[in-house]
């Protein structure tokens, strides 16, 4: 059985949901401060859905349709505003408002659960 590199699978979930977002509405600081917040947000979370692979919580496949799905939000938020306004917002918080499909709302939701009981 091969072993997982837990950093560099972290790593990689981080990556993959971090579009490097380019804003187009908010101010300078604005932007700077939401660039900030995603990529802490993309830490945050890969580091939560490693563990809940590690854990079992979740399967790995529909990490990675999640992470895409992520990607795809993240990418779409062309205003800093958006990101400024969720600052005080947790992971879980954030994930479940950048999805929409009730079943990946319902993964984070059990990641959640789990991972407030640990």
């Amino acid at each position: 059985m091969d072993t997982i590199d837990w950093n560099l699978k972290k790593e990689e979930l981080e990556n993959e949901m971090n579009p490097s977002p380019i804003w187009e509405k908010g101010s300078f600081e604005q932007q700077e401060f939401a660039t900030d917040l995603v990529n802490e947000f993309c830490e945050k979370f890969a580091k939560v859905l490693c563990w809940a692979i590690k854990d079992n919580i979740v399967d790995e496949m529909d990490i990675n349709f999640l992470t895409d799905t992520i990607f795809s939000a993240i990418n779409d938020i062309d205003n800093a505003n958006w990101w400024c306004n969720k600052k005080d917002a947790d992971e879980f918080k954030i994930a479940s408002s950048l999805v929409t499909d009730e079943s990946e709302k319902e993964i984070i939701k059990n990641i959640k659960k789990a991972y407030n009981k640990k």
